[in-house]
């Protein structure tokens, strides 16, 4: 039996609709919207350009924890969580796809270069295509 708990799969957020439902999954992704009705934070990452997949990361497991500058428009932040579901739409904004998340955990993506970042997880996905 396992006591440990279960890594993580780094990923790029275009990326996270190829993993199934309540897998665990770690990315980087940009505040563009925040209900605090829900707690819900919408994060979109235009890599590859064009991408037109958003998160919808419900965070009321961490509204104790959280900083306010991680719910602000614009900020970049770090997050490891569980997919709830995938919608994927098909009416006239075709190609739009929604990934709903569990956020367990989440920090700021501080003063790093995004570009090396989406650099980087493509040569890994390169290397290890499984995701």
């Amino acid at each position: 039996m396992q006591n440990s708990p279960v890594p993580s799969h780094l990923t790029l957020l275009s990326n996270l609709k190829s993993f199934p439902q309540d897998s665990k999954v770690r990315f980087l992704g940009c505040v563009t919207r925040y209900s605090d009705h829900d707690a819900i934070l919408t994060l979109e990452h235009d890599y590859p350009p064009g991408n037109k997949l958003y998160v919808q990361l419900d965070i009321t497991l961490l509204l104790e924890n959280m900083q306010c500058t991680h719910c602000q428009i614009g900020s970049w932040i770090n997050v490891i969580g569980y997919i709830k579901n995938t919608i994927s739409n098909s009416s006239a904004a075709a190609g739009i796809v929604v990934v709903y998340i569990q956020g367990i955990l989440l920090w700021s993506f501080g003063p790093s270069r995004i570009d090396w970042y989406e650099k980087t997880l493509e040569l890994a996905r390169a290397e290890n295509p499984c995701h």
